[in-house]
């Protein structure tokens, strides 16, 4: 936050001469621009900052973050979360068999089958390799996830401004793990030909690795859309997640 949004409003700015005003006018703007828990993020960092400067004795005497500013939005926050919450209801069996109808014959099949029928998160999901899966002992492995890189660690290179995409290991050590492979995946990843069963198990249309936020973007959100579940607690993929243990549990 401090990089991405404080340093490029302020760098030119004297510490000690940060108004009140000026600070409240830049949350706005962040608002206006990402919503109110990106002020309330943004100002975690400033109002740290602040902090340690009035404490070295540094700079500044008094913190000038607008204290009832960021008040007012975290009311309005509190208020806005009750309201979501009114109208959101948690995914059940019927929603998870929805989107299994749904997408029954369709090339996305598989991630859902990984998400609602194995567990795993978007990224290991979309990461899964054809090496990954024991069709003889009924076993997936999950050994790698698909990963974005950031936009600032290729800019001013060849690759910026595309699409950038690696296979990376899992979230935590933890998250290497073996998972009995359901039966209607097995049945499911049987239909592709021996021939053509490497690589990832599922590519973009253009033959290349899917990212989580493309999936999103593109195949999810989309597909909540049409089903009328965009107001369920489904907000992402992970969701999935969340039902298969809440499930089994």
């Amino acid at each position: 936050f401090m990089l991405g949004k404080i340093l490029p409003r302020f760098k030119d700015t004297v510490v000690s001469k940060v108004t009140e005003r000026e600070i409240e006018n830049f949350y706005k703007d962040v608002q206006s621009e990402s919503g109110i828990k990106q002020v309330l993020e943004t100002h975690k960092v400033l109002n740290q900052f602040f902090n340690f400067l009035v404490k070295s004795n540094r700079c500044i005497t008094e913190n000038p973050a607008p204290k009832y500013f960021i008040e007012r939005l975290k009311k309005q926050n509190s208020n806005s979360k009750k309201d979501k919450e009114l109208i959101e209801k948690p995914i059940d069996l019927e929603d998870a068999k929805s989107i299994l109808k749904a997408v029954k014959g369709n090339r996305d099949e598989i991630v859902y089958h990984w998400a609602i029928y194995h567990g795993c998160r978007p990224s290991e999901a979309l990461g899964v390799d054809w090496s990954n899966v024991d069709l003889r002992k009924d076993i997936l492995h999950i050994r790698q996830q698909i990963v974005d890189v950031s936009a600032r660690q290729v800019a001013g290179t060849t690759h910026e401004g595309k699409e950038n995409v690696k296979i990376g290991t899992p979230k935590t050590p933890e998250s290497n793990r073996d998972i009995p492979l359901h039966p209607h995946t097995k049945a499911l990843l049987l239909q592709t030909p021996v021939e053509e069963r490497k690589g990832l198990v599922y590519l973009t249309t253009k033959g290349t690795p899917c990212t989580a936020s493309n999936w999103h973007k593109n195949h999810f959100k989309p597909l909540m859309v049409k089903l009328g579940l965009e107001n369920s607690t489904i907000t992402e993929t992970y969701d999935l997640r969340k039902f298969f243990a809440t499930h089994h549990a």
